[in-house]
């Protein structure tokens, strides 16, 4: 991925150093004009392919689809906005896609603890709202994670509803909300109920947030539920305080030096929160006899989320831990070993 990445950020780049392009970039305000007549080009010569040549005709598949990315210097739609109905238009006719090429919109730059409809969101709400007036069908690539450091969560939940309704406005087919895609295995922080959650929105704006949490604790955690939904409410009141109190960056790009820090995880708050799975383990310890093969599953599921916690711990307050380190150096490394986390971050 990294080294498609870098291919694609050369040819855009040398795009915008050649004149033409230079021409038109002040004609549609983005890298994206070209670009997305370059791929109208190629789709007709396709389906010319599919109709007229016989080996062409082989091939032909109704449901062919090219998929157009809407990424970094080409996220910007070529497109004009009536200032008075507030609606877009294509610049030209040359940039109006064709049925069959769908754009997958990444708004890279969103701050994801708010909606788009928020004012912090206004750019990339404008910029959803450009593509979707010169294609039929869109991709949402989504971000809900902080990529420099898996391990400490970031509360992008206040936006799923609203963000659902933002989609399907933007008549959104498939919907990527993106969160640690390193790890293959389990995640921790609660991206596994980001996950949950943004399936579920994924098929209906209609879904109450507090009904589908209740589903997930209730599922996942069993007797267990009540302590480990007031673990994941309390994290929620704290992150509203890192956020507004002491400005935690919301944006998923955050800086790991900005987040592993004493500053933004006081111990008092991390000890609060290891009693509460510790409870969350008590409660389900009754299944050690009669069911053990779903204590051990309710068991991994309760230690996944401990995982922040332990590592938290271990990664700030070696010194103030004493002779406890190693109790929570065991703690994480049985909750990785269990939950299968490999990565700490992308990459």
């Amino acid at each position: 991925r990294k080294r498609i990445y870098s291919l694609y950020l050369r040819v855009v780049s040398n795009l915008r150093a050649c004149t033409e392009c230079k021409k038109s970039l002040a004609k549609y305000g983005t890298d994206a004009g070209e670009y997305v007549a370059f791929y109208n080009e190629v789709y007709d010569k396709i389906m010319e392919w599919f109709a007229n040549d016989e080996e062409g005709k082989q091939y032909y598949d109704e449901h062919f689809r090219i998929i157009l990315a809407a990424y970094y210097k080409t996220e910007k739609a070529p497109v004009i906005k009536d200032e008075n109905t507030g609606t877009y238009k294509p610049v030209d006719e040359r940039v109006k896609l064709r049925d069959g090429i769908i754009v997958n919109i990444a708004p890279r730059f969103a701050n994801y603890t708010k909606p788009f409809t928020d004012e912090v969101n206004k750019e990339s709400y404008e910029t959803i709202k450009g593509w979707t007036a010169i294609a039929n069908s869109t991709y949402l690539w989504t971000y809900a994670t902080n990529f420099a450091n898996y391990m400490y969560p970031l509360d992008t939940f206040n936006a799923f509803p609203e963000n659902a309704k933002v989609f399907a406005e933007a008549n959104c087919e498939i919907l990527n909300e993106q969160t640690q895609n390193g790890n293959m295995g389990g995640m921790t922080g609660w991206h596994v109920l980001k996950v949950y959650i943004s399936n579920k929105y994924s098929w209906s704006t209609e879904y109450d947030m507090t009904t589908l949490i209740d589903r997930f604790f209730n599922a996942m955690y069993g007797a267990a539920a009540e302590p480990m939904k007031e673990f994941f409410y309390s994290w929620r009141e704290y992150s509203l305080y890192q956020l507004n109190t002491l400005n935690l960056g919301g944006s998923f790009v955050t800086r790991d030096d900005l987040v592993g820090t004493k500053k933004y995880w006081t111990k008092s708050i991390l000890d609060k929160w290891e009693r509460l799975v510790e409870e969350a383990i008590e409660k389900i310890g009754y299944l050690k006899e009669t069911n053990p093969k779903k204590y051990q599953i309710l068991y991994r599921n309760i230690v996944m989320e401990r995982v922040f916690l332990d590592y938290a711990l271990v990664d700030m307050y070696k010194v103030e831990l004493g002779s406890e380190l190693v109790k929570y150096q065991r703690n994480l490394l049985e909750g990785i070993t269990l939950a299968d986390i490999d990565s700490t971050s992308e990459g």
